[in-house]
């Protein structure tokens, strides 16, 4: 049998339950509740006149093919209150519950049980006035008189108006102490509950200090041991030494081991002596990149602004140069730790699309850092903006070239030893420079300044735009685990919407550039879709995003 399904009881009376009067005491009746299934009931009664019926049980649980009696009896009625007691009702509701139920608990299980596990019966109620039956039975030529006890029954008019009332209070006290009972009863279970869960928590913890203890325990018993073993095998080697010194015997075994020693004295002195090489070689590398402030003359000329600093025109040595000044807040002792780090892997890079790297000043009055690089004529950005590129299909060769270009590059960070993501590739760090009939060489910039700009916090936060959602997550996180090379992936896809359709790319206004470039034919559409796959694994790395480049290329 499905519990889930409604049970089915047999109800006797079945639909119409009958009490005779009169109505000045309280009248009694019965109902019949069977219970033929397979499985236990649980029933609760309920009225629409709760003041006039008292039901005892109104609520139980049937055993499988038992019964129970309902006793209904129903408090003394004033002529007002017998005159609507047409409309009374009696509902009886029951559901599949298990043995062990707690009875006050019923009415509130079955309340929360779904409808359709719910079976419900409705019984009407007639009321008999008994006093008048029997006066329809008499002569009609006999004159009924009132008895002493009817005269009496009419004085306690008020008295049993009062008693109504009072057993209507009772009534009403009864159900609010039930209802009391049961929140009481479920909020013991619920403590009972939390309190296992607590104890078994408890216990758990209990149970691995005292095995923590124990491996404590044997971890220094066999210190210990180890200790004694130690020290019995030294006083052994002891007395040994002392013998052969006393003796002067020659051992074989131990002039082998005195030329052995000796043989390791000389490797480690070649050694250590490496090492000093070693470590005069890269204090010269280190400060073959640092530049005096003196040598470098500014200029007023502001090539534009990053999350790192602003950048100016200056000379360096005769020569016109990109000068980086960082911001004012880059000066902890942890961030020049780290702007070391970064400019000795700038300056170990060279690529024909990396920016040059030239040197660093760290001796500016000022205090802020200066990277100097190579200057370029203008940017990917101010190209389009300038209409020096346009979306025109003409165009569109050059554009091609240079986004090659940009992934030949970012594929050399990729594949270093110790790979380097950009983490910023954007319009405004690709840098041009014309050589004339729409020919550019092209170089990218600040591949080595990535964290540089993580660790400014300044009004220009950065090209979130260009961020693939898992660089956003990364920050907000503090996960290094989750960035990857595939990062600069999504970044590219973003660039290439942007300089096929020389608009910036909003967010919101992304899906229509991306329409605007589907029906190209030779494929750009899908690999802009491909690399800015939410899901990093999706995205093409740089080696095959060249690949598919060259081949647009080629179908020019």
């Amino acid at each position: 049998m499905d519990k889930r399904l409604p049970p089915a009881l047999i109800l006797d009376p079945s639909e119409e339950i009958t009490f005779e009067g009169p109505f000045v005491t309280t009248i009694k009746s019965t109902l019949k509740i069977i219970n033929e299934n397979e499985h236990s009931v649980g029933f609760v009664i309920k009225t629409t006149a709760p003041r006039i019926f008292v039901v005892n049980p109104n609520s139980s649980v049937i055993q499988p093919h038992q019964a129970i009696t309902v006793e209904i009896s129903v408090v003394p009625m004033d002529k007002s209150t017998l005159a609507i007691s047409h409309g009374f009702k009696l509902m009886v509701s029951s559901a599949f519950v298990d043995d062990t139920l707690n009875k006050e608990i019923i009415s509130e299980t079955i309340r929360r049980m779904p409808k359709d596990q719910v079976k419900s019966f409705k019984l009407r109620t007639t009321f008999i006035e008994g006093e008048k039956r029997v006066a329809l039975q008499q002569p009609a030529t006999e004159k009924i008189k009132p008895s002493l006890q009817d005269a009496a029954s009419l004085k306690l008019s008020d008295y049993e108006k009062k008693e109504v009332e009072h057993l209507q209070q009772i009534r009403t006290l009864e159900e609010e102490n039930i209802s009391l009972k049961i929140d009481m009863k479920s909020k013991l279970v619920e403590h009972e509950e939390k309190y296992k869960k607590h104890q078994l928590h408890i216990d758990k913890l209990e149970e691995d200090n005292s095995f923590l203890k124990g491996e404590i325990e044997r971890k220094e018993n066999e210190k210990e041991e180890l200790k004694r073993n130690f020290e019995a095998e030294k006083q052994q080697w002891e007395v040994k030494l002392s013998d052969m010194i006393e003796t002067g015997n020659s051992n074989p075994i131990q002039l082998q081991l005195q030329s052995q020693v000796a043989h390791l004295s000389v490797e480690n002195m070649k050694l250590k002596g490496q090492v000093r090489q070693l470590q005069d070689q890269v204090r010269a590398i280190e400060n073959s990149w640092k530049i005096s402030h003196s040598e470098i003359l500014l200029s007023n000329s502001e090539l534009g602004r990053g999350g790192w600093g602003v950048i100016w025109i200056g000379e360096f040595r005769g020569q016109r140069v990109a000068v980086k000044q960082m911001h004012e807040l880059l000066k902890s002792k942890e961030y020049m730790e780290l702007l070391h780090r970064e400019i000795n892997t700038m300056s170990q890079l060279r690529h024909p699309n990396l920016l040059q790297f030239i040197g660093a000043v760290l001796d500016h009055p000022s205090g802020n850092p200066m990277i100097i690089t190579e200057v370029m004529d203008t940017s990917l950005r101010k190209a389009y903006e300038n209409n020096e590129l346009t979306p025109d299909p003409s165009c569109r060769p050059v554009i091609l070239s240079i986004m090659h270009d940009v992934a030949v590059g970012l594929n050399y960070l990729h594949c270093l030893p110790d790979p380097i993501i950009h983490r910023d590739v954007s319009s405004a760090n690709v840098l041009l420079e014309s050589k004339g009939d729409m020919k550019w060489k092209t170089k990218i910039s600040d591949f080595g300044s990535a964290k540089l700009a993580c660790a400014a916090v300044t009004e220009l936060p950065g090209t979130i735009v260009y961020s693939a959602p898992e660089s956003l997550q990364s920050v907000l996180d503090s996960e290094e685990a989750v960035q990857s090379p595939l990062m600069d992936s999504f970044s590219f896809g973003i660039l290439l919407c942007e300089v096929l359709t020389c608009r910036y790319p909003d967010r919101r206004i992304f899906r229509d550039m991306l329409q605007s470039i589907q029906n190209l034919d030779e494929g750009v559409y899908d690999l802009v879709v491909c690399c800015t796959e939410r899901e990093p694994r999706k995205r093409p790395v740089m080696k095959e995003i060249i690949l598919v480049m060259e081949n647009m290329i080629n179908k020019q």
